[in-house]
């Protein structure tokens, strides 16, 4: 009998090489083409047909993803706003009694009588003690800005028109003085400028510019420094 080939995959025994050979091709074909073409050819072809699959496949991008770009919106031009809208509202009017150290003197004055000129305005009370305090940094004031800014000292809620006097002189109160009695005038000034929730309390400060629009206002003692710079905003 003749010698048999064996197959070096299975071991599998043939009595001719076409027998072999025929087995190879169905049975193991990675073995025998790899090794007819030899195993360096094998692997070059490998090589060959994984470059042209990734090149025949299409670009990837590399770069991180972004969140697509928000459109900003297009500004227009609005209508103008009329003045009396972004401007603060015109202070309240009033006629108060006049009064100076020696007593009432029997006039009265008018917010409407110092139209055109910056106007500070003091709400005190004879019986406050911080009002009493501020009275000479108002004088200061009055002594730097007088020729400039009215200035009014109103007297709300009195019980004695010569202690009212006497304070005046005492104090050497020097803007004019004037009498609001029942709080009227007072009041009205609280209900227009007040913040939420706010309680009325003195001394308060109103400041007006010439057009008696209001430029500050300012609730209890505070420092000169402050007012000041409120004042020359106003002029």
């Amino acid at each position: 009998m003749g010698s048999r080939l064996r197959c070096r995959v299975c071991g599998k025994a043939f009595t001719t090489s076409i027998a072999l050979k025929q087995h190879l091709k169905s049975a193991h074909p990675g073995y025998y083409y790899g090794v007819r073409l030899g195993l360096p050819s094998a692997a070059l072809i490998i090589v060959l047909l994984a470059t042209f699959f990734l090149a025949s496949q299409p670009a990837i991008s590399t770069v991180e993803p972004t969140s697509p770009a928000i459109e900003q919106p297009t500004l227009t031009p609005t209508t103008s706003v009329e003045e009396s809208e972004i401007q603060p509202i015109k202070a309240p009017s009033f006629k108060l009694p006049v009064i100076d150290a020696l007593g009432p003197t029997g006039e009265e004055l008018s917010l409407s009588d110092l139209e055109g000129k910056p106007v500070f305005i003091e709400f005190i009370s004879p019986y406050c003690p911080y009002c009493r305090k501020m009275l000479p940094v108002i004088n200061s004031l009055h002594e730097r800005y007088g020729d400039e800014v009215v200035f009014l000292t109103i007297f709300i809620g009195y019980r004695d028109v010569e202690e009212v006097s006497e304070l005046i002189e005492a104090k050497e109160i020097k803007g004019i003085c004037l009498l609001d009695e029942d709080m009227n005038v007072f009041m009205k000034y609280f209900e227009v400028y007040a913040e939420e929730g706010e309680k009325p309390g003195t001394p308060t400060y109103i400041i007006l510019g010439r057009d008696h629009r209001l430029v500050r206002r300012v609730v209890g003692a505070v420092g000169e420094e402050a007012l000041d710079l409120a004042l020359r905003s106003a002029i």
